[in-house]
C-alpha cells in the first residue's frame, strides 16, 4: 500500500494547482503571516486562523513556490490515506479494509484545491475518527475534532456533533468518556478565543467566518443530478464513435459518479440504518458524522463541496459492502475496476498538459494552449513592472497575483463578484489608496449559473464592469492583453 500510495501521489506533481484562481488564496493568507499580519484585523478570513498558519509554517521551511505548494498537497494527502486505511482496519475485516484507501488513491490526483482548509479539516476529522475505539483516549478524539474546528469550523462542528452523538447511542455510555471528549474539543478552542479576546476581535471572528457566510456565501442551489449521466453519455458517443479507449475510460468515470456521488445520500441512509442496528460507535461516529457534514453542503451543493468528504463516503461503502456476501464482493470488484480506470484517466489527462508556463512563484502546467499564451503574455507584461511593486489582481484570481510573485495588497484577497458587499469594495479602494499599491491587474470572470444562481449573465457583468471603473478611478490603463487589462496609478508616491 505505501508503494502504491508513493507511485500515485507523485504522479500528481506536475498538475496539482491547475490553474485555479481560489488557489491563491491561503497561500497569499500566508505571506500575511509571515508578515506579520493577524486574520480578522489586518486581513478578511472566512475561516478560523490555523489554516494559514499550517502552509505558512511550511512556507518558512520550503519557501513560498508552486513545487513547495504541490510538497504540501502530496505530504496531506499521503497522511490522508495513511489515516484512512488505519480507520478502515478498525472498521472493516480485512480484505475490506484496504478497499476505501484503493479507492481514494485513484480520486487523489485530481483532489483540489490542494491549499484548502477543507483538507486539513478532513485530515484532523479522520485522526479524531482513528481513536475512536482506542478505550480510554476519548480526548484524543476531541483534540482531533478541535483542530478541524480551528481550521473550518462548520466541518468540526459537525464531527463534534457527529460523534458526541454516536457515543450517546452506544450501548453504555458514561459521563467520563464525554468529560474526555469534551475536554479534548476545548483544548485548543479555549486559548484561542482567550487569544481573540485578548485582540479585541471575537467580533471581527464571528462577522468573518459565520455571518458573513451565512448572510453573503451560502446560497441554497438544486442539486444537478443529471450531470452523473453526463459521462454515461459522452462514453456511449466515443463508442459509437470507435473510440474504444477513450470511451471506457469515460465510462469509469460515469461508473465512479453514479457509485461514489450520485448515491450519497443512500449510503449514508444504508450505513446509518446498519450502524443503528449494531450500535458499535465507530460506525456510528463515521455516519453520523458523514450525515452533519452533508447536511452542512446543502447550501452549496456541488460535487467539489462533497469531494472534502470523499474518505467518509467510501468508509460508509465499504461497511454495507461487507455486509452484503457475494452482491458486495461483485460491487466491490466493478468498484474498484472503474476506480482503476479513473486513474488510467488521471494520467492520460496528466501527460495532456503539456503546455508549460514558467511564471516568478513556479512553473504552471496546462492543457488549454489559449490559456497558456495568455499566461505568458500577462507575465511579460508583469516582468517590465519593477518588482518591488504592489499589484492588485481582481476581480477574484488570487493564483495568478501569487504566481506571478506580487503580494497581498489588500485586507481582502479578492473583490468576489456578487458575494462581497459593497462595504468590502470600498474597504478595498482604501487599502489600494493607503498602501499606495501601483498597478492593477483586471482579469474578467466567466458567469457561471451554478456558482452564482442568485443572479443573470447581465447583472453579473454589470458587477465587473462597476468593479472596474470603481477601483480604477485613480489609475490609467496601460496594457490590455489576451483580454485582460493592466493600470497604472495616475500619480506614483
Amino acid at each position: 500500500m505505501a508503494v502504491l500510495q508513493a507511485m500515485v501521489l507523485s504522479s500528481t506533481f506536475c498538475i496539482a494547482l491547475n490553474d485555479v484562481p481560489d488557489e491563491g488564496t491561503v497561500a497569499l493568507q500566508a505571506l500575511r503571516v509571515l508578515q506579520g499580519q493577524l486574520g480578522h484585523r489586518d486581513y478578511f478570513i472566512q475561516t478560523p486562523l490555523s489554516g494559514d498558519y499550517w502552509v505558512a509554517a511550511w512556507f518558512s521551511v520550503f519557501g513560498s513556490s508552486l513545487e513547495s505548494l504541490r510538497l504540501y498537497f502530496i505530504t496531506e494527502m499521503a497522511l490522508l490515506v495513511a489515516c484512512l486505511q488505519w480507520t478502515s482496519a478498525q472498521l472493516l475485516r480485512r480484505g475490506w479494509s484496504e478497499l476505501p484507501a484503493l479507492a481514494f488513491l485513484c480520486n487523489a490526483p485530481f483532489c483540489w484545491y490542494i491549499a484548502s482548509p477543507r483538507w486539513d479539516a478532513c485530515l484532523w476529522i479522520m485522526l479524531a475518527l482513528s481513536q475512536v475505539n482506542s478505550g480510554r483516549r476519548w480526548w484524543l478524539t476531541g483534540a482531533g475534532v478541535g483542530l478541524a474546528a480551528l481550521t473550518q469550523h462548520p466541518a468540526g462542528a459537525a464531527a463534534c456533533a457527529g460523534i458526541g452523538l454516536a457515543m450517546l447511542l452506544q450501548p453504555k455510555p458514561t459521563w467520563q468518556e464525554i468529560r474526555l471528549f469534551a475536554g479534548g474539543v476545548l483544548l485548543f478552542w479555549f486559548p484561542y478565543v482567550l487569544f481573540l479576546a485578548s485582540q479585541g476581535l471575537v467580533s471581527n471572528f464571528l462577522y468573518d467566518t459565520i455571518f458573513f457566510n451565512l448572510t453573503n456565501y451560502v446560497s441554497p442551489v438544486p442539486y444537478d443530478w443529471r450531470a452523473f449521466g453526463d459521462n454515461f453519455r459522452a462514453s456511449w458517443g466515443l463508442f459509437a464513435h470507435g473510440e474504444f479507449w477513450p470511451g471506457l475510460l469515460t465510462l469509469g468515470y460515469a461508473c465512479t459518479d453514479v457509485s461514489t456521488y450520485g448515491c450519497w445520500f443512500l449510503t449514508i441512509l444504508l450505513g446509518l440504518a446498519l450502524a443503528l442496528r449494531e450500535r458499535r460507535v465507530l460506525p456510528l461516529a463515521i455516519t453520523l458524522t458523514l450525515l452533519f457534514l452533508t447536511l452542512l453542503e446543502i447550501m452549496r451543493p456541488n460535487r467539489y463541496h462533497f469531494n472534502f468528504h470523499l474518505p467518509l463516503v467510501l468508509m460508509v461503502m465499504a461497511y454495507i459492502g461487507s455486509r452484503c456476501g457475494r452482491l458486495g464482493v461483485g460491487a466491490a470488484v466493478v468498484f474498484l475496476a472503474a476506480h482503476a480506470l479513473v486513474l488510467l484517466g488521471h494520467r492520460t489527462s496528466n501527460a495532456s498538459h503539456n503546455q508549460p508556463v514558467s511564471l516568478p512563484n513556479g512553473t504552471l502546467y496546462l492543457r488549454s494552449p489559449g490559456r497558456a499564451e495568455a499566461l505568458r503574455r500577462i507575465a511579460e507584461v508583469n516582468a517590465s513592472i519593477p518588482a518591488r511593486e504592489k499589484m492588485f489582481v481582481f476581480p477574484d484570481d488570487p493564483s495568478v497575483q501569487w504566481l506571478l510573485g506580487r503580494g497581498p495588497t489588500t485586507r481582502e484577497v479578492a473583490a468576489a463578484v456578487c458575494f462581497y458587499t459593497f462595504t468590502q469594495f470600498q474597504a478595498i479602494r482604501q487599502s489600494l489608496d493607503e498602501e499606495k499599491v501601483e498597478n492593477l491587474l483586471f482579469i474578467p470572470l466567466a458567469f457561471s449559473p451554478d456558482s452564482y444562481p442568485a443572479v443573470t449573465a447581465r447583472q453579473f457583468q454589470e458587477q465587473q464592469e462597476w468593479l472596474v471603473e470603481y477601483f480604477t478611478t485613480n489609475y490609467t490603463l496601460t496594457t490590455s492583453v489576451v483580454g485582460v487589462s493592466f493600470y497604472r496609478r495616475k500619480v506614483l508616491p
